[in-house]
């Protein structure tokens, strides 16, 4: 309770003192994708039902809700990877978070949104905020720990050893976290908590009124829970009204420095949890909202990069390499979300 007490003085002060609406024109859009990392549909649909999730339901009620059955793994590396590239395990070669490759730059959104910004003769600003970075595959790969030969690695491909002056260190590298340390403009791989994280995108969006921007920030308060306490823990539940609660700070952050209009919000999750269980094994029961309007009811994860792009009007220019989802737009009214 301290912790929250703080962050949320530190936050009113700062919006009060420099959160100005921006009355420029813009002819660019911006992406604000958050990700609640292991949190079920179900659970998502109950307190939505419950109005327990006012932001989430802000968000939905002006908006979409759309059902994503996730195919495949039902982890953070394969679904993060497949989020965040369009592309299924057959291209990306990220399977699991035991069995996993270096993922091409070129298949990220980091990497194909630049060009047509640039295009435009815009400078898109990307940024990763992630909780933990592990569950993205090898956070930094010029990783090395001393390597311990009564703890050989894994049969992790990306876990290798490598000699430096006659010493064996254990090298980590790949997943698509390798990736995006490589090609975002800021890099945060183990933020903690949804408050970090949340002060941490609210500071960046303060700076960025006048410059168009991609940031991806990764909520896994609830993951965390549901592997500590369980999927039908009180825990669980209230780390998903956390995930809530500071997905409004940030969109109210976005709306006082005069950002809303022109900002795309999607929240997604990679996976659900085992019932009653601090598993994931078979957890296909994901979700995505977007304050469009029109989206179709179902997809999988592999559809949310192509419906960014389309969104941001995009897709026909990001498209090579080709991706395995396609865009979930029906039509492409947008509307703001609070």
């Amino acid at each position: 309770m301290a912790r929250l007490l703080l962050f949320l003085l530190t936050f009113l002060a700062s919006e009060i003192a420099i959160a100005q609406p921006s009355h420029t024109n813009h002819s660019y859009k911006n992406v604000v994708l958050i990700g609640w990392d292991g949190t079920d549909r179900k659970f998502v649909m109950s307190l939505l039902e419950a109005k327990q999730l006012p932001v989430l339901a802000s968000i939905v009620n002006t908006g979409s809700f759309v059902k994503i059955q996730v195919r495949g793994t039902t982890d953070s590396v394969a679904g993060w990877t497949e989020i965040l590239t369009g592309c299924t395990p057959d291209i990306t070669k990220v399977v699991s978070g035991e069995e996993y490759l270096p993922v091409d730059p070129k298949l990220t959104v980091f990497t194909r949104i630049k060009k047509p910004y640039q295009e435009r003769g815009l400078d898109i600003f990307c940024a990763a905020i992630l909780a933990k970075g592990g569950s993205f595959g090898a956070t930094n790969p010029t990783t090395l720990q001393l390597f311990d030969p009564t703890h050989p690695p894994s049969t992790n491909a990306l876990r290798r050893i490598v000699t430096i002056d006659g010493t064996n260190y254990l090298q980590l590298v790949g997943g698509v976290a390798a990736d995006l340390w490589h090609t975002v403009d800021e890099w945060h791989s183990r933020a903690g908590n949804n408050s970090n994280a949340a002060y941490i995108a609210t500071s960046l969006i303060r700076t960025l009124t006048n410059q168009p921007f991609f940031i991806f920030v990764h909520f896994a308060d609830a993951d965390n829970a549901g592997h500590q306490f369980g999927s039908d823990s009180p825990n669980y539940i209230a780390a998903i009204k956390r995930n809530d609660f500071y997905t409004g700070i940030i969109l109210d952050t976005i709306k006082n420095v005069g950002l809303m209009d022109q900002t795309l919000i999607f929240v997604v999750s990679d996976h659900g949890f085992d019932p009653n269980a601090k598993t994931h094994l078979a957890a296909p029961d994901s979700f995505l909202v977007a304050n469009i309007r029109g989206l179709q009811e179902s997809g999988t994860r592999a559809d949310v990069l192509p419906t960014i792009l389309e969104a941001l009007g995009i897709l026909h220019q990001c498209t090579n390499p080709p991706m395995s989802g396609v865009s979930l737009l029906k039509r492409t009214e947008l509307t703001g979300t609070r």
